[in-house]
Parts: structure tokens; C-alpha cells; sequence
């Protein structure tokens, strides 16, 4: 038994190893195509963006989306301009209203749980520059829409 265990630990290391050689080269390549290669070395299928490098990001690439994924209530009173609407428990149903899956997309929801859950289901789907707005709308430090009329929280 304890020469079984011996092993299972040198496999685990050994693929832990092969992993981060991977995930390395992996990063190059994603690098040279425009992608995050920080994003490839972390093993998470998104990036967790901080609120005031989401408004640089969005003030440098205005092509870039944001998906709120909170109610339609919690949208209404505030939610970052141009933004788009899907609740996080329609995201599956309504996929065919989303950009092409190599858009830059950054997702909120309130606090940043229900869009990391959102990250998670589009990535399955195979969209893969998503970004997780840290904090949420509660750590938005830019501009927001309150029912259609623009202004600061």
C-alpha cells in the first residue's frame, strides 16, 4: 500500500509538471494570437479584471462588451453604459445573442459571483476572452446608466 501511495504522489508531480510546461508553451502561443498568456498560466478559463482596469480596457477597446448577468430590476437602476442584458440563469438559452466567441467580453453581475458563474458556463461554450469584473457593479468606478438616463453613482 504504501509503495502505491509512493507512486500516485511522483504521477500527481509528474503531471503537475507536464501541466505547467504546457500551460508555458500554451502562453506563447496564445501571446503571439493576441490573447492573454497570463490568462493561459493561471488555468482559469477567464481573467478577474479589477473595476478600474475594466474602465481603462473598455476606454481603450470600445469594441469590447459588457454582459451584466444581474436582474432586470438591478439592471434598471444602475448598469454601465451600452451594457447588455442577460441574466445569469437565461446565459444558456440566449447564447445565440451573444458576439462571436473571440469578442472581448467583460461580465458583471452585483458583486462579481454571479458573473464569474457566468465566465465559467460561456467558457464550456468555448468564448475565450472573457473577463470577470471584480467587485461588481458595486466596485464600478465609472460611468452608469440609471433607467436610460446617464450620469455617476
Amino acid at each position: 500500500l504504501q509503495f502505491i501511495k509512493g507512486e500516485l504522489t511522483r504521477t500527481k508531480e509528474e503531471l503537475t509538471r507536464d501541466i505547467r510546461v504546457l500551460r508555458g508553451y500554451l502562453a506563447t502561443v496564445a501571446g503571439a494570437n493576441g490573447l492573454d498568456p497570463n490568462l493561459v498560466m493561471s488555468g482559469k478559463p477567464y481573467a478577474d479584471l479589477p473595476a478600474g482596469e475594466a474602465l481603462k480596457v473598455l476606454e481603450k477597446n470600445p469594441a469590447t462588451i459588457v454582459l451584466d448577468v444581474r436582474t432586470p430590476g438591478e439592471f434598471r437602476n444602475t448598469h454601465i453604459p451600452g451594457a447588455k442584458l442577460i441574466p445569469v440563469d437565461e446565459i444558456e438559452r440566449r447564447l445565440a445573442e451573444l458576439p462571436s466567441k473571440d469578442t472581448p467580453m467583460i461580465v458583471t453581475c452585483q458583486g462579481g459571483g454571479r458573473s464569474a458563474a457566468a465566465c465559467e458556463v460561456l467558457a464550456e461554450k468555448g468564448w475565450t476572452r472573457l473577463s470577470n469584473l471584480l467587485g461588481g457593479m458595486s466596485s464600478w468606478p465609472g460611468p452608469v446608466e440609471k433607467d436610460g438616463v446617464p450620469g455617476f453613482k
